[in-house]
């Protein structure tokens, strides 16, 4: 009976234990191997990189009816793509040269700084939220599309070259001074001009003209 007993625990000991082999198949989170007497397949925790039909594996050979373990791949005939698998589901994959990573979420911390240098760069968000101590920012050519926007400034100072501005309509209010300093000025008007003032001072060093159809004084 020892003898007997022994002999079946050697046997059990041969069917475990590390083999090479090649994926033939899947079936949601099972996978079909080569050696057809493997019946349960699933991908080890540590092996990072989602194996795929022709893939040459390491595999862990349990006994009996156990789950068998993919541990990693060792060859892939086109490794142009792959899938990296984390735990918590993320997922990173990559197409030729192109980097996708799946997440909830994801936040980036660098303890003195994180550099970002690109010739493209492409946002795409529902909602955004920026808190900076001090921004600056050079940009060539600024173009800005927007059905509203609203600006709440303490202090702005601008020093602009040239500027052009279109408005459909334009509505301010000035709560204290409003001066407007510049070498020349003129005002076009279409339709109605009026200019309503508890006080009104005008001051010309030279010569003053008026014109108009109907002037009323008084």
């Amino acid at each position: 009976m020892n003898t007997t007993a022994k002999m079946f625990d050697n046997m059990a000991q041969q069917e475990t234990g590390l083999q090479v082999t090649t994926v033939t198949g899947r079936a949601d989170e099972w996978f079909f191997v080569q050696d057809l007497s493997v019946k349960r397949v699933k991908r080890a925790i540590g092996c990072l990189i989602e194996p795929e039909v022709g893939d040459v594996v390491l595999l862990y050979k349990a006994s009996g009816e156990q789950t068998s373990f993919l541990l990693s791949i060792l060859s892939r005939e086109h490794d142009g793509a792959g899938q990296l698998h984390l735990p918590g589901g993320v997922t990173m994959q990559t197409e030729g040269k192109q980097l996708t990573v799946h997440a909830d979420g994801i936040d980036l911390r660098g303890r003195e700084s994180i550099g970002l240098s690109t010739l493209h760069l492409d946002i795409n968000a529902l909602a955004a939220t920026a808190r900076v101590t001090h921004f600056q920012s050079w940009v060539e050519t600024l173009e800005t599309t927007a059905d509203r926007i609203t600006v709440v400034v303490k202090t702005m100072t601008q020093h602009v070259g040239r500027m052009i501005a279109r408005f459909r309509e334009s509505w301010r209010k000035v709560e204290g001074l409003d001066e407007t300093q510049a070498a020349r000025m003129r005002l076009y008007v279409e339709g109605t001009h009026q200019l309503d003032a508890d006080h009104i001072t005008m001051n010309a060093e030279g010569f003053v003209r008026i014109d108009g159809k109907t002037i009323n004084l008084g």
